[in-house]
């Protein structure tokens, strides 16, 4: 029976509860001992106190007559009646400071050493006559202490000995027997024998109703059913899955476990595959990389990497493999879960995109050349035009000047300024050429502008001034057509001063006020504005009261020449204002925008900086 308990109590918590008794007990037996040996010690020395001032008080007066009459043979008679008292070691009387009489051997060590004084009455007066020497001997009472101690330990340990065999016993027969066999029905489960449940191994009357075991019992329960469907959705996640699935176990370095996705990616059956996956299937290359991402799996949780495996077919089949790791407590490799997912027709199809990739951008590269080309090619004949345009404006400027100048000689000539008729044809003749000159004035700044030589002085300008100039020219036209200016600038308040060409601004203010004045309404207005914006610049707005531009005519708006439809009625144009002030605003800086409502009227605005004087 104890060779029975000492194989299986050791380094059990059986074997670990009576150790820690044995020493708690120990410890407790020695604290207790140590002051129970303290205790009679203490009262040993106490006795001997008693037995020394007991001598003092009987002995005392004795020895001094004695002393006094010299009678040595009575003086050793008492010193040997005192020398039998217990612990007694020895005795002298000296006087004049010479032993006279001493009894029993003298002692250095583990003493209690006591004087008296032997006093005698003579004539009214105490004499010292001698003096009493007392040595009693503590080895007797340590001897008696270590006998105790002796006693008292070894009674102490054979009664924790005892104790705690049968400690052992019970915990055994109430617990560890239980803990025993709950533990081999652990390890069957694990290896798939037997029940996945629990219970204990003992009579249904011995199992108390409710006690620590069998709470343990059903917590085990409760986890092996959870544990249990776990496993079954692990497997069934496992084996439903369209990846590949391996385990890979350290301790065997074999794959212990394939799902039947990896099976039927590469053709194999499971024991197949089991009985080499995955270097039997692969080259050496290959074979190196899955070495590398196994060590590196070793430290690192996860890693994602690819890998190509040859299918029972004989076919390539490229994997992209997901692994990850699971470590013991220690740190130590348990396992390696791997997924494969098949990416050979993405490959393939990435191979052949790669190559479409590449003649695209060889046609894209052709077709940019041929762009470049057609480009400078326009370029070029976009500046042989202006170049034209420029020369011919000048060329045509030069005769309708000429023609001008006399058609106004005529107009001044007194005798013939009173011929209605010769009048009227002379006004024919100014207002077209006036209307002329206008054109090929905006058809060379336009040509300026495309060709990049227009040029630009860029001051400091008040915007109030270029405003009331350019009303100023447009007034007759707007009494003639009886159209209302509303003039919104001159009467606000004080406007900073802006960066622009004051030439090209009221050039590009003429021309949205002029077109707000020919394409409005009978007695319509055109109203102007000016407002500082929190942008710092100043917003420029003209506003008519007109028919407005369709929403599909506005594509065509800042097309130089084109009219939208108006050069069918009798309104003068060229169709090339808007362009020609669209390409002003921009080169000052601004950006011209347009709102318009059919038969309501349309809104031409732009914004200018204010300059640095301006802010100040």
């Amino acid at each position: 029976m104890l060779a029975f308990l000492r194989k299986k109590t050791k380094k059990t918590l059986g074997f670990r509860l009576v150790l820690y008794i044995l020493l708690c007990s120990s410890l407790v037996t020695l604290i207790v001992t140590s002051i129970h040996i303290y205790y009679d010690y203490r009262v040993d020395l106490n006795l001997i106190e008693s037995r020394i001032n007991q001598i003092k008080k009987t002995n005392l007066a004795s020895l001094s007559n004695a002393v006094w009459v010299s009678d040595e043979s009575n003086i050793r008679l008492m010193l040997e009646g005192i020398l039998r008292i217990q612990d007694m070691q020895y005795l002298e009387v000296l006087e004049n400071s010479e032993t006279i009489v001493s009894v029993g051997e003298p002692q250095e060590d583990n003493i209690v050493s006591r004087s008296f004084v032997l006093s005698y009455p003579y004539n009214e007066r105490i004499l010292e006559i001698g003096e009493l020497k007392v040595i009693v001997s503590l080895d007797g009472v340590y001897n008696r202490l270590i006998n105790k101690v002796l006693v008292i330990l070894g009674t102490q340990a054979v009664k924790t000995f005892i104790v705690s065999f049968f400690i052992l016993f019970i915990f055994y027969f109430l617990v560890g027997r239980h803990f025993f066999f709950l533990a081999n029905q652990a390890r069957n489960a694990t290896h798939g024998i037997g029940p996945h449940l629990f219970f204990l191994n003992r009579p249904q009357e011995e199992s108390v109703q409710g006690d620590e075991l069998d709470q343990l019992v059903e917590s085990f329960n409760t986890m092996a059913t959870k544990m249990l469907q776990n496993e079954k959705r692990y497997r069934t996640i496992i084996e439903t899955t369209s990846e590949g699935f391996t385990r890979f176990d350290a301790e065997t370095q074999k794959v212990v476990e394939v799902n039947q996705a990896l099976c039927e990616i590469l053709g194999y059956s499971r024991e197949e595959l089991l009985s080499g996956f995955p270097n039997e299937f692969t080259d050496l290359k290959n074979r190196q990389v899955l070495k590398k991402n196994k060590d590196y799996l070793d430290q690192a949780s996860h890693n994602v990497f690819e890998v190509t495996l040859i299918s029972k077919a004989g076919k390539q089949v490229v994997l992209r493999v997901s692994a990850s790791n699971l470590l013991d407590p220690s740190g130590g490799l348990l396992n390696i879960y791997a997924f494969y997912t098949d990416i050979t027709n993405a490959k393939l199809a990435a191979e052949e995109l790669e190559q479409h990739r590449d003649h695209l951008q060889e046609l894209v590269k052709d077709q940019t050349h041929e762009l470049i080309h057609a480009k400078e090619a326009a370029e070029t004949a976009n500046q042989a035009k202006s170049k034209f345009i420029s020369s011919m404006s000048h060329e045509l400027r030069t005769p309708l000047n000429s023609i001008m100048g006399f058609a106004q000689l005529l107009q001044i000539d007194k005798e013939i300024s009173g011929d209605e008729r010769r009048n009227a044809s002379i006004n024919y003749i100014l207002s077209g050429g006036e209307h002329l000159l206008t054109l090929i004035n905006d058809i060379l700044d336009l040509a300026k502008i495309e060709s990049g030589s227009i040029a630009i002085s860029m001051e400091n300008v008040t915007p109030g001034d270029v405003v009331r100039d350019c009303l100023e020219l447009m007034a007759p036209l707007s009494e003639k057509a009886e159209i209302t200016i509303i003039d919104e600038v001159l009467s606000g308040t004080h406007l900073p001063m802006i960066q622009a060409d004051p030439t090209r601004l009221k050039q590009a203010l003429v021309n949205l006020v002029s077109n707000g004045i020919k394409y409005n309404k009978p007695n319509g207005s055109v109203k102007i504005r000016c407002e500082v914006q929190p942008t710092k610049h100043v917003l420029f707005s003209v506003e008519d009261t007109g028919y407005g531009i369709p929403k599909d005519k506005m594509k065509d708006l800042f097309r130089p020449f084109a009219r939208l439809g108006a050069e069918s009625s009798n309104i003068e144009g060229t169709g090339i204002g808007l362009s020609l002030t669209q390409n002003l605003v921009d080169v000052m800086g601004g950006e011209l925008k347009v709102e318009s409502v059919v038969n309501q009227g349309s809104v031409f605005s732009f914004e200018l900086p204010i300059s640095s004087s301006g802010l100040e």
